[in-house]
């Protein structure tokens, strides 16, 4: 056909400012004017058989005009200005506090000795979401390198950083949780099962009939027998001494001594005899109270530094039943649960701190701010030798604009409009 005659439009000619004249007409020349541009700055669609494009220009088209990039689940939006998912930071940030505060809960109190099967189910549970990020995050990075899904290849996503942190939460819950258990939780629940004697007399005999009580108050003016005590040195010294009613010349006239106050190198092992163990000073008239002794560990240590006793001073222990001297058994019980809770407490809130700096510091470091400051660095070390000029990475470099030409949209990952350093 003639291109010549009126209202033809030859590929050469120059467009007008599309300022006036019909909406049709204006949208066309727009529509010719944008391509040119195309063309010209090597992304556009070019002249071609087959309605305009040639072979393979389907997948160049396909590489260039693409979707823009969904919010993925912690994830960044990433076309034009930047913005980030204030969701997605703060699931980055609760995720790893649940399951911290979750294994530190289930370690640290009875759940976990009453209830083992239950807590192994909840265990596996926790675990297998930190192996479900890694997961991800692996298909993530498989993807990425494939680069067969440009809306994943472009978001830079948080599940490697949940992996990395939910695996370390559930790992520092289990540790520190069977630590708090050991220390404080289950002596507490040892000694709280067992029952309270009160207004027991170091004469009533035999000493087994309160072996049932792990909380024992004494009449007033009971005592510990400082000039009585003696100590077991094997390495360690082991402290033991008599609990007697009244004043020493009282005390000695027993048939035996079946209450002990112990302690750990809290004594002078020899005669001329000193004893300061306990949670009380022994010259306090007001305490006349006492803990069971629940360590198994250094029961046999005590043992025979009784027999070593009875051997230095004349005297038999029959039904030897060991405890902590100390001013009010029923609070010193309490207060175990008390340290319990607050290790429990503070090492939440601190954990959840420490979460936070981190997924500030992850933000920090893809922010183009971040980008450019490790650049910046290690500009500096390959200018001193300590970095090798061929480790640089795309998403380390500066914006590249030497090789967009000039007025083109800057192209990132084969996209216009993509920021550098967020993928």
């Amino acid at each position: 056909s003639n291109n010549s005659g009126p209202g033809r439009i030859s590929p050469g000619d120059s467009f007008p400012a599309a300022s006036g004249g019909p909406a049709h007409i204006r949208s066309a020349i727009e529509f010719l004017q944008l391509e040119a541009m195309q063309r010209a700055a090597g992304y556009g669609p070019s002249a071609a058989p087959y309605g305009g494009h040639g072979y393979g220009a389907a997948i160049a088209r396909k590489a260039i005009y693409r979707e823009p990039p969904l919010p993925e689940f912690l994830g960044l939006e990433k076309e034009g200005r930047q913005r980030l998912n204030g969701l997605a930071v703060f699931q980055a940030w609760l995720m790893p506090c649940l399951i911290f505060s979750g294994m530190l809960s289930l370690m640290s109190f009875s759940t976990w000795r009453d209830h083992r099967v239950q807590g192994a189910f909840l265990q596996g549970c926790a675990l297998l979401i930190g192996l479900a990020f890694a997961g991800k995050a692996f298909v993530a990075h498989q993807r990425r390198g494939q680069g067969d899904d440009q809306r994943v290849s472009d978001q830079p996503t948080w599940f490697l950083f949940l992996a990395v942190t939910c695996l370390l939460a559930w790992l520092a819950g289990l540790i520190l949780g069977s630590s708090n258990y050991a220390a404080r939780m289950s002596p507490y629940y040892d000694l709280s099962a067992m029952g309270i004697a009160y207004n027991v007399s170091p004469g009533d005999l035999p000493g087994t009939r309160h072996l049932d009580a792990s909380r024992v108050v004494f009449k007033e003016g009971s005592r510990v027998a400082e000039e009585l005590s003696l100590g077991f040195k094997d390495g360690t010294t082991y402290c033991v001494a008599p609990i007697v009613a009244g004043n020493g010349t009282d005390g000695t006239k027993l048939a035996s001594f079946d209450y002990w106050a112990v302690g750990i190198n809290c004594c002078n092992p020899l005669p001329p005899a000193t004893f300061w163990c306990g949670r009380s000073d022994l010259t306090n008239p007001a305490a006349h109270g006492a803990v069971r002794w629940m360590g198994d560990s250094a029961r046999g240590f005590f043992q025979l530094a009784i027999q070593q006793a009875e051997a230095e001073y004349g005297y038999q222990a029959v039904n030897p039943i060991l405890y902590t001297w100390t001013k009010d058994p029923v609070a010193d019980v309490e207060d175990m649960r008390s340290a319990g809770m607050d290790f429990l407490m503070g090492l939440t809130v601190k954990f959840a701190l420490l979460q936070a700096i981190f997924v500030i510091g992850v933000i920090f470091f893809l922010s183009p701010t971040g980008m450019q400051s490790l650049g910046q660095w290690k500009a500096v070390a390959k200018a001193s030798g300590y970095l090798a000029d061929d480790a640089d990475g795309p998403a380390l470099r500066a914006s590249d604009e030497s090789a967009t030409p000039e007025g083109a949209p800057r192209m990132v990952g084969g996209r216009p409009g993509a920021v550098r350093g967020w993928g």
